[in-house]
């Protein structure tokens, strides 16, 4: 019950008091599930007909490559959700790969109990749609970003729209340098050989995980290059 609780701080339970949404949980059927560090969630295998929302502990969306790597598509925290974007399309298996990245636990909601969830309370289904928008300009966002033709630009264009975001020209990185290289698809001393460069030519400065936009003009001008 606690877990359902604590639920109200999830995006997808905006404006829902906690009571209410114990009542409308009580209602359904869902499962709660344990992970170790590692363990694989949900894989390119399973059935794409659930939703989950991360209760404890942080997981990784990641993509896997005909060549057998896998790219960082996204970070999960503590009640953020995954599984949205397939809930009620065609497709029958799930087109990415959960991993947990520390001790987890998961709510799984199979499809047709959330669309309960939609009849008990119209703003499930006002915040449902809301995740889904953003998630949509988040992919279109993230398909822009790597298919950028330089590591210049893909370096940019990451770190202006985190500053556009967080309405700041300080990024703190969520991520190692190696999740980023991951995150943006260059390899490892790449990144760091152009992060130098950059920081030699006046655009950044940086400290471990803190990168700072020292001229935020001449960033924008690489993308138009």
């Amino acid at each position: 019950m606690d877990d359902i609780y604590f639920l109200k701080n999830c995006e997808l339970f905006k404006n829902i008091k906690a009571p209410e949404l114990i009542d409308i949980f009580s209602r359904i059927k869902y499962r709660v599930k344990k992970f170790d560090q590692d363990e694989v969630i949900m894989s390119e295998y399973d059935d794409a007909s659930r939703l989950g929302i991360i209760i404890e502990g942080i997981a990784e969306i990641q993509k896997g490559l005909p060549s057998g790597k896998n790219i960082l598509i996204k970070i999960l925290g503590k009640y953020q959700t995954f599984g949205e974007a397939t809930l009620f399309s065609n497709i029958k298996s799930f087109p990415v790969i959960v991993i947990s990245k520390s001790k987890s636990k998961v709510i799984m909601i199979n499809k047709q109990e959330l669309v309960k969830l939609f009849s008990a309370n119209k703003e499930v289904i006002k915040n449902f749609l809301g995740i889904i928008s953003n998630r949509a300009i988040m992919h279109n966002s993230r398909l822009e970003l790597i298919s950028e033709n330089s590591i210049r630009k893909k370096i940019s264009s990451y770190l202006l729209n985190e500053a556009n975001n967080n309405k700041t020209n300080t990024i703190h990185l969520m991520f190692s340098k190696t999740k980023l290289a991951n995150f943006l698809n260059i390899p490892r001393p790449s990144l760091s050989r152009e992060l130098k460069r950059m920081k030699e030519d006046g655009l950044i400065t940086f400290d471990r995980r803190k990168i700072v936009i020292e001229d935020i003009d001449r960033l924008e001008q690489i993308l138009f290059k």
